[in-house]
């Protein structure tokens, strides 16, 4: 199944509980606050290189994929969404997708360890943002999103 086909599925859909399964790891599971109206519970995979958040009414809304070390991830292995590899430049990607809804350069990490630059394209089903390394020379993280979560 392709990563984007699991934003909006229910938390007990089950294909996503088959795309779970195959990931082989107990995730950590975090409960949201009751007062926090984005997101109800996210589910981190940190070997797989994933985690999933769920909206208040339990469906997927938020999936970040990453590559080998992103925040202590391991690289996600399967297949990343529109034909695109962790390998891939920024310009490499550009040339693949097209011209971005939106782009951003550069951003500083709070901790300041790490600057990035970032491109998002929005589609009527998901919206898919990349982050990139100072260098630009491949991608580090890759966000899939419902359209309602994205920010405007």
């Amino acid at each position: 199944m392709e990563l984007e086909n699991l934003i909006g599925l229910q938390a007990e859909d089950p294909q996503l509980l088959d795309f779970l399964r195959r990931l082989a790891e107990e995730p950590q599971i975090f409960e949201m606050r009751e007062d926090d109206p984005s997101e109800s519970g996210v589910l981190v995979f940190k070997k797989a290189g994933l985690q999933i958040s769920f909206d208040k009414e339990r469906k997927v809304n938020t999936i970040h994929i990453f590559s080998e070390g992103v925040h202590g991830y391991g690289q996600y292995s399967g297949a990343l969404p529109r034909g695109l590899s962790f390998q891939m430049s920024r310009e490499a990607t550009i040339a693949l997708l097209g011209p971005p809804s939106r782009t951003g350069d550069p951003v500083k990490a709070i901790t300041g360890e790490d600057v990035h630059f970032w491109d998002r394209w929005d589609s009527k089903s998901f919206v898919l943002h990349l982050r990139y390394p100072e260098k630009k020379d491949s991608i580090t993280m890759l966000t899939i999103m419902s359209v309602n979560r994205a920010p405007k």
